[in-house]
């Protein structure tokens, strides 16, 4: 039978005058071992001490938003409380887990910086790792590795969710060689992507139709080379054994023209003119054909004129240059 105890003028007080161990309990099991029955309070609960011990299972609350280190005054949490507010987890025999509010947490957010951070760490304040599949910022995320990197240790060939891969090689199936556009990548895949521009012929400087382009023979089979390119015309290539610049051929030591029977020129700019501080040596040939314009000075054998070098003119008059010594005795003869 149900008991009713009412009192409807007063305040009721129960007192325990037993010192501090003093307990009043509530109890609905008609002292069963088992747990039963319900105590229900109709109204407000106050609970005024140090410490609440809850050994429910299943604690429901509607309250939405949860106070704690209420009271709190002055700027920030109180260095008795090592700055930290928060709630704690019991691990067992590891160390608890936290997540905490730490006043003396420096932050770096869009150029400013403060202190009073969130903080997952265990009970001894080292950091513990976050697991969850979106962070979101309302402007401009900043990661803040103090004195060390961004990673993604742990990902087995993270590169390869970037980019195309074959064989471990960067590659492009025909739709491309990114995966993902939005993609982070890493220092790896980085590399490879050097790697693979530098091996698949893709141009590796590039700025419109200007452009610095390797070519190799295993993938080109013509000569190994590399292709400068300005304004879509070429005008460097740089082979293994020689470079050409637009149609001049530097061989070894010996400058030629790239075309066949083609003509080098070499001239100064304005009055300047065309020095030497070294011999000129004349290699031996035929007699060459008379020029259009001016006159060709060459080589040959030595003939009575005693030098050895010859003239042709756009005339086509020849002869052969005459020593000091020949014009000499000419002139007494003749």
């Amino acid at each position: 039978m149900s008991r009713v105890l009412r009192v409807t003028d007063d305040n009721y007080k129960v007192i325990v005058d037993n010192g501090s161990a003093g307990t009043i309990t509530l109890d609905t099991t008609a002292d069963e071992s088992s747990l039963q029955g319900t105590v229900v309070v109709r109204g407000n609960l106050e609970v005024q001490g140090t410490s609440t011990t809850i050994e429910s299972t299943v604690v429901t609350i509607n309250d939405n938003i949860i106070i704690v280190n209420d009271g709190q005054t002055g700027n920030g949490i109180s260095a008795s409380l090592d700055y930290k507010a928060g709630l704690e987890v019991d691990r067992g025999d590891y160390n608890n887990a936290r997540i905490v509010f730490d006043d003396q947490l420096a932050f770096y957010t869009n150029g400013a910086s403060g202190t009073g951070s969130w903080k997952l760490e265990d009970a001894n304040g080292t950091f513990l790792p976050l697991g969850t599949n979106s962070i979101r910022s309302d402007s401009k995320l900043n990661l803040t590795p103090v004195s060390s990197i961004v990673s993604v240790e742990g990902v087995t060939n993270y590169e390869e969710n970037v980019f195309n891969y074959s064989g471990g090689i960067i590659t492009d199936p025909g739709s491309g060689h990114v995966l993902d556009d939005d993609a982070l990548t890493s220092a790896k895949a980085v590399n490879d992507l050097i790697t693979y521009r530098l091996t698949d012929g893709v141009s590796v400087l590039t700025d419109g139709n200007t452009f610095v382009r390797p070519e190799d023979f295993d993938t080109s089979s013509s000569p190994s080379l590399i292709r400068f390119v300005v304004d879509s015309n070429t005008r460097v290539l740089m082979y293994d054994d020689r470079t050409e610049i637009e149609d001049v051929k530097i061989e070894d030591n010996e400058i030629a023209p790239t075309a066949t029977n083609g003509n080098l020129a070499l001239s100064a700019n304005g009055t300047g003119s065309i020095t030497t501080a070294f011999p000129v040596s004349l290699a031996e040939i035929t007699d060459p054909a008379a020029p259009a314009d001016g006159t060709k000075i060459y080589a040959k054998a030595e003939d009575v004129g005693g030098t050895g070098v010859y003239f042709i003119n756009d005339n086509s008059s020849t002869g052969e240059l005459i020593s000091k010594d020949k014009a000499l005795l000419f002139a007494m003869l003749f």
